[in-house]
């Protein structure tokens, strides 16, 4: 499309020159901004892999608190509630303390999905900005490209060629056929 060299007419190079700038003004400001907010965009994807990692390592932590449940502190006092008999006898449904108990892991365990259910959604985010940074790449690419052929296109717009009068057309006279 751009920069054929098989076309032969004269205007061709002047159409192309304008069609490189034309797409080096509609891909500049994207790239400036891209440029400008790539110092941001690194930062960004390194604490996006630590947060991703933390999400993750705190969701399967919630996965094991719930073995671990009645023998640490807050938790150990549901422990106590369940298994001692004082507390039974206090209150008047057994079952209700079961579920209660159950309840409390099932939160948990709900927490740690959430958690790793928020370390893939930044685990995404990080990748679409992995895809902007290499797309802001290959488009540096292509304003080298565009450059580089403005440049080459600008050498050949003074060497246009001059057109030399035809000597056969003026030497008949018009009406009479050529022999």
């Amino acid at each position: 499309m751009f920069f054929n060299s098989e076309k032969k007419a004269p205007f061709d190079t002047e159409q192309q020159l304008a069609d490189a700038d034309r797409l080096l003004a509609d891909i500049a400001p994207l790239l400036l901004n891209i440029k400008r907010n790539r110092a941001m965009l690194l930062l960004s994807s390194g604490l996006g892999i630590i947060t991703e990692i933390f999400f993750y390592i705190t969701g399967f932590a919630c996965f094991g608190l719930t073995f671990i449940m009645n023998s640490i502190f807050p938790f150990y006092i549901l422990g106590e509630i369940l298994h001692k008999k004082i507390y039974l006898t206090a209150v008047t449904n057994k079952g209700d303390m079961d579920m209660f108990h159950y309840a409390v892991k099932l939160l948990v365990i709900l927490i740690g999905i959430l958690l790793i259910y928020i370390g893939t959604l930044k685990r995404a985010q990080r990748k679409s900005r992995a895809v902007i940074q290499s797309a802001a790449t290959e488009l540096g690419k292509v304003e080298t490209y565009f450059n580089h052929k403005k440049e080459v296109l600008g050498k050949l717009m003074p060497a246009k060629p001059e057109v030399t009068p035809n000597i056969e057309s003026s030497a008949t006279e018009p009406g009479i056929p050529k022999s």
